[in-house]
């Protein structure tokens, strides 16, 4: 659900700042950045690994059919307000503006400002619920299960779990403000809590539906996040904001221009198709439209194991050296801004190149270590892993993506991310449809869903690169000669990591010794000895830095 779209690695960022830009003028932002991101990171970890935890619940209770079809159709419409909207306000306009009025206006005005956007952003939240409470059927038929497949029976049942739902996003809606407020004073904790009660509370829903209702149980799935929404983002949060006692109060002054410019800088993302999970639901509606029933429950809970690595890599750090950045780009320190935009791609490639890697080869191992059980047959692992697979070329992209979205924002360019991605995907609905009629053309209907997989990841990579060349125009020459010799090194590890864990699979099959875990924890530790090996020798600074710091707590321990 929406909730977890918001690093131990990050001990590597830590040792390279401190040992090599760290040694320059702009160290210090470096060096602040990365702190932030540990704590980000193990906060973030936390939730993927709780969120994981829900995944195997669903997945063994309920197996992968039809009713969890409607349970993930269920969530269409309330995910798409949340990533085309809710996202929009906290990471493109409320944090730069509550910065300013602190850093120029002072805590008064600042707080005053919280008041009049909170007061209107709950009202807007209410009113957007209210609209589809009452549209929830043509709503949920339009976005959510189009095509022939659903019966009038299954329709109804999506729409009623749909309803039960929506009042999620006004937890959210207010809820990310409340964040927002805390990740500008650098506290990254109750923020970071809220996901982990919010999977905790699906997870409950889940076991006590699926026990009391069988299939049809799925509905216990939403009556928990509906609970986890308004525990973990809005009670919680509003308990972390009353610490810095606030002046807050209710306040309709729309014409408070702080607030208008936070509505303002937002408009361009609520009107357009910017963010890339609007690419998945995407994907969600022509799996729901076209292929058979269990194709949009595989998708979906491979997308969910290819997000644990970017949520803890790609969003840590992007959460926290964004305020790096605003504060750079405040201070007009345009040099070390882009060494700390770079700094960050490279830190990115070095962790993520190797975790695709490893997602390539031990696809099947991975699945079937999570989720095969209960209800969740061979058959259905070997569905997820292949989607796994084709998501999992990407993470590179939507780790860097996140990075170079808030680039922007740092320096208050509310409508080149979104505009370029709106464009990207205009093209990604192209691609989803050809790829789609594609793979169904060559290997038949049950894999229609790979096609959808692969146009994710190639998006993507559109996003991506697009931004990184804009955003280079804007800002001037970014120094991406250092990105480029870290990634082919960091490639080049990955190679090897890949043809180790795959020849040690080999063996283990040779011997009958290859059973599910036996094959990760086999396959999966030669391979990064390998990587760690083979980034030494080729002279990969970050990873050598990981490495080292790594041996080094292990002899003090």
């Amino acid at each position: 659900m929406a909730e977890e779209e918001h690093l131990d690695a990050p001990d590597s960022i830590v040792a390279a700042a401190e040992s090599g830009p760290a040694a320059t003028a702009g160290g210090a932002a470096l060096r602040s950045a990365t702190r932030g991101a540990v704590i980000s990171a193990a906060l973030i970890l936390l939730s993927r690994v709780t969120g994981l935890g829900r995944d195997m619940v669903i997945t063994a209770v309920f197996g992968q059919d039809i009713y969890t079809d409607c349970f993930k159709a269920a969530l269409q419409v309330p995910d798409l307000l949340f990533f085309l909207i809710a996202g929009g306000v906290l990471s493109s306009s409320f944090m730069p503006t509550y910065a300013e009025y602190r850093r120029e206006h002072g805590e008064e005005a600042a707080w005053e400002l919280c008041s009049v956007v909170l007061t209107l952003w709950t009202v807007f939240a209410l009113v957007l619920v209210t609209v589809g409470e009452v549209f929830a059927v043509p709503l949920v038929r339009t976005l959510a299960t189009p095509g022939p497949k659903w019966t009038p029976e299954q329709i109804a049942f999506v729409v009623n779990m749909t309803r039960i739902v929506l009042p999620a996003q006004i937890a959210f809606f207010t809820g990310g403000v409340l964040m927002g407020i805390q990740w500008v004073h650098r506290d990254f904790v109750i923020p970071g809590i809220g996901p982990t009660v919010y999977n905790v509370c699906i997870m409950a829903g889940g076991a006590i539906g699926g026990l009391s209702l069988g299939s049809r149980g799925v509905i216990g799935l939403v009556w928990g996040g509906l609970c986890g929404a308004f525990l973990g983002n809005l009670a919680l949060q509003f308990y972390g904001v009353m610490r810095y006692r606030p002046r807050l109060r209710f306040s309709l002054n729309w014409r408070h221009p702080g607030a208008q410019r936070v509505f303002v800088l937002m408009l361009p993302v609520i009107f357009s198709l910017s963010m890339p999970q609007v690419d998945v639901q995407i994907n969600k509606w022509f799996a729901a439209a076209w292929l058979p029933a269990g194709a949009l429950s595989a998708l979906d809970t491979a997308y969910r194991l290819m997000l644990l690595p970017v949520g803890v890599l790609g969003q840590g750090v992007a959460t926290s050296f964004y305020a790096t950045m605003t504060n750079l780009v405040a201070e007009q320190r345009m040099d070390d801004y882009r060494a700390t935009v770079v700094h960050g791609l490279r830190q990115l490639a070095v962790v993520a190149l190797p975790v695709t890697a490893l997602l390539l080869v031990l696809r099947v191992p991975v699945v079937a270590v999570l989720f095969e059980r209960g209800r969740f047959t061979r058959g259905d692992t070997l569905l997820v892993a292949g989607a796994m697979a084709l998501y999992g070329l990407g993470i590179y992209f939507w780790c860097a993506e996140q990075l170079l979205g808030r680039a922007f924002y740092s320096l208050s360019d509310t409508r080149t991310p979104p505009w370029c991605g709106t464009v990207v995907t205009v093209i990604f609905i192209g691609l989803d449809w050809l790829l789609m009629r594609v793979f169904i053309t060559h290997w038949g209907p049950g894999s229609g869903y790979l096609g959808l997989a692969l146009a994710t990841t190639i998006a993507a990579g559109l996003y991506a690169v697009a931004l990184l060349v804009l955003l280079r125009r804007k800002v001037g020459p970014l120094g991406l000669r250092s990105l480029f010799v870290s990634m082919v090194k960091a490639l080049a590890a990955s190679a090897a990591l890949a043809a180790v864990a795959w020849a040690m699979l080999r063996v283990l099959a040779s011997a009958g010794t290859d059973g599910p875990l036996i094959s990760l924890i086999v396959a999966g530790g030669a391979g990064v000895l390998a990587y760690a090996g083979a980034a030494r020798t080729l002279g990969l600074e970050e990873a050598t830095a990981m490495a080292d710091r790594l041996l080094g707590r292990l002899r003090r321990g």
